[in-house]
């Protein structure tokens, strides 16, 4: 048996390890679209929602939302993300969404660029995509504090 003393104390995380996809669910009804994503980096999890029009390309955006709102409860603070342009485009014989996610910190905008070949699961193309562009930067934020616990309505 170790005493207090030998045992090792855990030190809080001090960046964000690559983010990746842990699961997704996407419900459609009465024209509406809902996202869920949960996305992990090591240890910590974290889930986005949003909801929005089920057209064609609002789909994606919708989806692109719950993504951002993930990234945003795996990091301290507000890491100031917003989803730009998503474009379709030829590569040769392949099809490929190209995401650009902006940063605003203070009066100054960066654009994060990521790209994923268009699949089977067009709503996992969307969050490779989006996990592309953000992934460097995710790096360089400090992670939230893991919730054991939650009390009261999800």
């Amino acid at each position: 048996m170790e005493s207090p003393e030998t045992r090792p104390v855990p030190t809080p995380l001090e960046r964000i390890e690559r983010v990746h996809v842990v699961g997704y669910t996407v419900h459609r009804s009465r024209g509406e679209v809902e996202a869920e994503v949960v996305l992990g980096a090591g240890e910590l999890r974290a889930e986005g929602r949003s909801v929005g029009p089920s057209t064609r390309f609002e789909h994606r955006r919708v989806v692109g939302q719950a993504v951002l709102d993930a990234l945003a409860k795996l990091v301290e603070g507000d890491p100031g993300l917003s989803l730009g342009e998503m474009e379709e485009r030829g590569l040769g014989d392949r099809r490929v969404l190209l995401v650009c996610v902006n940063r605003t910190v203070e009066r100054a905008e960066t654009a994060f660029l990521g790209s994923c070949e268009i699949g089977y699961e067009p709503e996992q193309t969307v969050i490779l995509a989006i996990l592309d562009a953000v992934n460097r930067l995710m790096g360089t934020l400090r992670p939230r504090e893991p919730i054991e616990y939650r009390i009261g309505p999800v």
